[in-house]
């Protein structure tokens, strides 16, 4: 149980999911300028309420337990000192109905987005990886972002190549995701797949061996026309099973990663 699938819309900045509970089916998380969120959770009744000014670590505890309903009441119902931890409005019912045709869509859209990075990575020449089944893949997805440190409190010497070093961290995140599911099985080779466009970026990181075409001696890079530019692909592989891990760059300007 708990979260079965979720979307992002960056136009509109809202974090859309969709839930298997026994009370809460789906809610919209609306991304505000400062630390706080607009929330909107939906019953499995169509009822709709908007919480506001929802701390980011209460959303992301809401969102990721195994029990939304468990959840709402530990994280945003409580009341504190008397009062709701949150002010909240009652909202026109959602129909469930469109909410689950939209589910299957959105699903739809995932499963499509896979089997075109899969295809993409099957054909791909240097990677140096044997083809196995086509079920043995798995796949997951980051984010990170390039203009980050900008919203952060940093030294007064800190520069964006300063930054960069922080996507190495992403990168080993990937492949920790990648160890975790394919366990026992232990990673044989890392390839991590990435457009032109971005290697002024992968040129800019420490770690990174122009010679070998290796990121930290261990990570092969293959630059391919086959992804989009903002995209880096992380694929770990070991004799049994693959897994593909995909890093969205927010925010990139190549001309200024160095």
């Amino acid at each position: 149980m708990g979260l079965i699938i979720s979307k992002y819309n960056e136009k509109d900045l809202i974090d859309k999911c969709w839930y298997e509970s026994s009370n809460v089916i789906y809610s919209e998380c609306i991304d505000k300028k400062d630390a706080y969120k607009d929330l909107k959770i939906t019953f499995k009744d169509g009822r709709t309420y908007l919480y506001k000014n929802v701390t980011v670590q209460d959303y992301l505890l809401f969102r990721i337990h195994e029990s939304q309903g468990k959840a709402l009441n530990k994280y945003i119902l409580p009341k504190v000192y008397g009062r709701n931890k949150y002010d909240f409005d009652k909202l026109d019912n959602l129909d469930v109905s469109e909410l689950e045709i939209a589910k299957q869509l959105v699903l739809e859209e995932k499963e499509i987005e896979k089997q075109r990075l899969i295809e993409a990575i099957l054909e791909e020449p240097g990677g140096g990886v044997e083809i196995v089944k086509d079920d043995s893949i798995a796949y997951s997805t980051l984010k990170w972002d390039y203009l980050g440190w900008k919203d952060a409190m940093y030294d007064v010497n800190y520069k964006q190549i300063d930054w960069n070093q922080e996507l190495i961290v992403i990168l080993n995140k990937s492949v920790v995701n990648s160890r975790t599911i394919m366990r026992p099985n232990p990673i044989k080779k890392i390839v991590v797949y990435i457009n032109k466009y971005l290697l002024n970026l992968i040129e800019s990181l420490e770690s990174y061996d122009d010679e070998t075409k290796k990121i930290a001696g261990r990570m092969d890079v293959v630059i391919t026309e086959n992804f989009c530019e903002n995209e880096i692909h992380v694929l770990c592989s070991s004799d049994k099973e693959r897994m593909v891990g995909q890093i969205k760059i927010l925010n990139y300007n190549n001309e200024e990663s160095k």
